[in-house]
Parts: C-alpha cells; structure tokens; sequence
C-alpha cells in the first residue's frame, strides 16, 4: 500500500461547515443491509471495483467513531486492505480502522469502523483512509486497484465553535512572493485558483489543505501586480463552496 507523501502535509482545507459535514459523513451504524449502496450511488462514486458510501469522512462526536460502507462492484471476490495514514505528523491523536482484512463477493457490502484514540488537543486534524484491494477470480489473473477519502478529526466543542475573524493571514514581499498562514484551530480546504485584488490576477495554490498554523508561499505571483489584498475560496473536503474570504496583504520585512 502506498503511504502518502510528505508533501501532503503542506496542503490546504476549509473550517466548520455543520450542514454539509453531516451529508457528507456515513451514517454507519445501520446495519449492511440498511446502508446498502444504490445503483445511482454507485455508479457515481464506483472507483474500478469498490464502492465507497462517502466521499468524506468527519469524527466529531463524543463517542469518537465513524463507519463507512463499501461494496464490490466487479464479479469477481474482492480482497479489501483498509488503512489510515497521517497527514501531518504534528497529530495528537490517531485513529484505527477495523477489520484490517475485508472478503467481499460479487455485490457484497461490509461496514468499516473508524476509531479516535488520543487527544483532539484545540484544533482540528486530517487523516488519509486508503482501500487497496485485489480481485480473486479462478478464470483470469487477479486485479489491484486502490482508492482514498479524507477524514477529519475535531472535538464536539470546536465543532459548535463559530468563527469571527478571519482564518487566514496573507503577507507579500519585495520579490512578489506571496505567503499564506493558517491562523485558525481549524483545516482549511482552498479553491485551486486564488485573485490578488484589485489587479484581478489569478495563480494556482499550491496545495489543497493548510493545516492550523500551516503556511504557503507562492514564488512571484504578485510580481508587477498592484494588489493590496488576496482572494481565496473555502470549500468543503468534497470541492463544495462555503464563502469567500479576502484578507489584506501585509508587507514582510
């Protein structure tokens, strides 16, 4: 299995969105025959041969557990690895998956239980699930295949905790070089494209997720730009707008 890469920990991601977190989290505690996935369901979010019932996850409950269903979609039996990597290695707190080991047959679907273990400390933290699996079949060579989905971590309280300032601080220096630093408790999912204002020139953020007190630099890409302040779109950890937010550019020194 392939373990993401250190330059996952540098990315970008967005603060509370209660709505939202709540459509995209699984309702797992059904049973499997409850939480089987339509055929709707799984022609969208079919990757190869398994289907996820979410694209996200959130663990934000005092019980600190969430479950996802997955189902084989090939006609073939389905081995399945289920497992949870890091993000950031700053993280006090882990979680576990379980089963390790999944044993799907043709339209089968089986419940995967996530678990919090540790201090959610005072701010939020991003973890990888990833699903690697291999296909047995008697009459032809077997298939490998993987897929991910993020998932979030944060306490009952910061989930309640309503934002009033601004979650990002933006500064620019002589060279054009434009910085970005997450000043919040919480993850902040950015929009690919950021606007200085109010030259109205775009640039590509390099990364998705900015991690509390993370921060990004952007080489050059205010150069010969009149600009005192930096657009940037919040999403949710499935690409859905929540809002704008426009934070001045102060001078580094």
């Amino acid at each position: 299995m392939n373990k993401p890469t250190n330059d996952q920990t540098k990315a970008t991601y967005s603060p509370d969105d209660k709505a939202q977190s709540a459509k995209e989290q699984n309702q797992g505690d059904a049973s499997c025959h409850r939480s089987r996935i339509t055929a709707s369901e799984a022609s969208s979010r079919a990757t190869h041969s398994l289907v996820l019932s979410a694209s996200a996850l959130t663990i934000d409950s005092p019980r600190k557990k969430t479950s996802l269903t997955v189902q084989n979609a090939s006609p073939a039996k389905l081995l399945v690895f289920p497992a949870v990597y890091r993000i950031s290695e700053s993280h006090t707190a882990m979680v576990m998956v379980a089963p390790l080991l999944l044993e799907l047959d043709r339209d089968e679907c089986a419940k995967v239980d996530f678990f919090l273990l540790g201090d959610y400390a005072d701010r939020e933290q991003l973890f990888h699930i990833a699903f690697d699996w291999i296909t047995i079949s008697g009459d032809r060579e077997c298939e490998e295949g993987n897929t991910s989905l993020p998932l979030l971590a944060r306490s009952p309280e910061m989930r309640k905790l309503s934002q009033s300032h601004s979650p990002l601080s933006a500064s620019l220096n002589k060279h054009g070089d434009i910085t970005i630093e997450n000043i919040s408790g919480h993850i902040l999912c950015l929009n690919a494209v950021a606007t200085l204002i109010p030259s109205m020139r775009s640039f590509i953020v390099p990364g998705r997720y900015l991690l509390p007190g993370a921060r990004q630099i952007v080489r050059a890409a205010a150069v010969d730009a009149r600009s005192t302040a930096l657009k940037v779109i919040s999403e949710t950890l499935t690409g859905i707008r929540i809002s704008e937010i426009v934070v001045q550019l102060q001078p580094q020194r």
